[in-house]
């Protein structure tokens, strides 16, 4: 469920938005297709919507309304005033109601964009498209290569069935743990959707892995070692457990700095991207968390393997290792241009997008396949996202469940890298 889907197209259905305080941000409501009221519409009572809002009517003014509400509006209204925590930001609240109704609210600051603006869509539609171009660039040209390792016998076809299983399964358990379900006749048809949704992901990633593992294998054999012994099953080898402990580090240190992303252009004064928000979808519970992993962990993977099929592909074009790295970061980074423009903001945002793709480029030629689908992870779960630490927000389980999570699969991964042998004091203590 989002904000197209369903459609808001009948009568009475309405789209609310509120910031974490519970505030109002945004109202979007469909009126009735058919008014059997007559006369003049009655008087709407904007003042409710202020208090909504958590804003003070009297330290706002009446001004001539420049927003068009997304649905038919009988009356259109608009202020000006401070916003309410940031001094010296002027903040714009545009309204309109059908017949005294309201039917739009939006609060709107300097930095807001007009969402149905043709030219911002094509704009937020660059980083996507370099997205597709790399989707189905890694399923078409790694359907050509897997194909002549097929041809030519070449190629770990078990680890790429396992890989395949192990897609495949994450996504229907994906479906299972955090869908909605019910004791309805559309649960068979949503259940033949997201078994189908399952079996094409296993695919893609049967032909990615039976395309990149030769080319790999030779190139670079120590980036495959910990993978391949995790493919297999050997999760007790202390190289895996080592290995994860390694992405898990990375990542955790790159969340760490990933929220300078938001709150830099914020301390400069200037207009910076706004974290990503928790949606239906959010790990609120045990099952939808443990879903949520997941389905980061499963798109991690592929972003990993991606990277590696487009270092192949590179480096039979360019001699030089660090300049098919650099080629590779700023290629992963173009799905960020959707959200650019010329502003020194904007800048930074580009800058970091670089920094990141290339902090997983490095992580994985450095440190191998394993520790970058960590480190992607990890850097999904916690880097885009801003959760609260107030226990009574909703937001806190969303956020500490994960945080729960990743905790104890950094002390699994610290006692297997071990091998049994103590955390502090080594044989020294042992002997002593």
């Amino acid at each position: 469920m989002n904000s197209l889907n369903p459609a808001p197209v009948l009568p009475g259905m309405a789209e609310v938005w509120v910031d974490p305080r519970g505030r109002l941000v945004r109202l979007a409501a469909v009126p009735a297709e058919l008014s059997n009221d007559a006369g003049a519409s009655p008087e709407t009572d904007w003042g409710s919507l202020f208090r909504q809002a958590g804003l003070d009517p009297s330290r706002f003014s009446r001004v001539e309304p420049r927003w068009s509400p997304g649905a038919y509006a009988t009356e259109r209204a608009a202020w000006e005033g401070p916003h309410p925590e940031r001094a010296g930001v002027t903040m714009r609240i545009e309204a309109a109601s059908f017949r005294g109704r309201p039917v739009s609210f939006l609060w709107i600051g300097p930095w807001t964009k007009p969402a149905r603006d043709p030219a911002n869509e094509e704009a937020s539609q660059v980083g996507s498209l370099v997205f597709e171009v790399i989707l189905f660039g890694c399923f078409l040209g790694g359907a050509l290569l897997a194909r002549h390792n097929v041809r030519t016998g070449r190629g770990d076809r078990r680890g790429a069935a396992r890989l395949a299983a192990a897609a495949g399964g994450l996504t229907m358990a994906m479906w299972i743990l955090g869908g909605h379900h019910a004791r309805t006749a559309a649960e068979g048809w949503l259940f033949l959707e997201a078994f189908s949704n399952s079996a094409g992901t296993a695919v893609i990633y049967w032909v990615v892995y039976l395309a990149l593992e030769p080319f790999a294998r030779r190139r670079w054999p120590e980036m495959l070692i910990s993978w391949q012994r995790a493919l297999s099953g050997r999760w007790r080898d202390p190289l895996v457990g080592r290995d994860l402990l390694i992405g898990a580090a990375i990542g955790a240190v790159a969340s760490l700095v990933a929220p300078l992303r938001v709150l830099l252009p914020l301390r400069l004064g200037l207009r910076g991207p706004l974290p990503q928000a928790l949606d239906a979808s959010a790990p609120v519970t045990l099952g939808k968390s443990i879903a949520w992993l997941m389905s980061i962990g499963v798109a991690a993977a592929f972003w990993v393997l991606g990277i590696v099929l487009a270092l192949i592909v590179v480096r039979r074009l360019v001699r030089a290792g660090w300049l098919a790295g650099l080629i590779i970061s700023v290629l992963f980074a173009a799905t960020s241009f959707g959200n650019l423009g010329s502003s020194l903001a904007d800048t930074l945002n580009l800058a970091w997008a670089l920094l990141s793709a290339g902090i997983l480029v490095a992580t994985t030629v450095r440190f191998g396949v394993l520790p970058a689908i960590m480190t992607e992870t990890c850097f999904r779960a916690f880097g885009f996202f801003i959760f609260s630490g107030d226990p009574s927000n909703w937001a806190f389980y969303a956020g500490m469940i994960p945080v729960a999570l990743v905790i104890v699969l950094a002390w699994w991964a610290t006692k297997t890298a071990l091998a049994g042998k103590p955390l502090f004091g080594g044989e020294a203590g042992l002997e002593a």
